[in-house]
């Protein structure tokens, strides 16, 4: 799975997603894009949180869910907050 492969090679951690957590389905018009991002609730199987040297990523760290960073969306804060998660199946 690809979200396997990105937290291991831009993270440094082994990791299983256990659900998703929030979809946003967006068009930039003005840029021509169309971006889908989602947010999973993964469970850590092995590694210490950090980034690497894939030039991927800048930061990582981990946050209490009452206590979201600035700039997390609004509707995944809720969604972290209220734990409603959608289950993640993987085949």
């Amino acid at each position: 799975m690809s979200i396997v492969r990105c937290l291991h090679d831009d993270l440094g951690i082994l990791a299983w997603p256990v659900s998703a957590v929030f979809i946003n389905d967006q068009l930039d018009d003005v840029a021509g894009h169309h971006v889908l991002s989602i947010t999973y609730a993964v469970s850590i199987i092995s590694g210490e949180l950090g980034v690497t040297a894939s030039g991927q990523l800048d930061e990582a760290r981990w946050f209490p869910v009452n206590q979201p960073p600035e700039g997390i969306a609004e509707e995944t804060v809720s969604a972290l907050r209220s734990r409603e998660l959608v289950m993640f199946n993987a085949c």
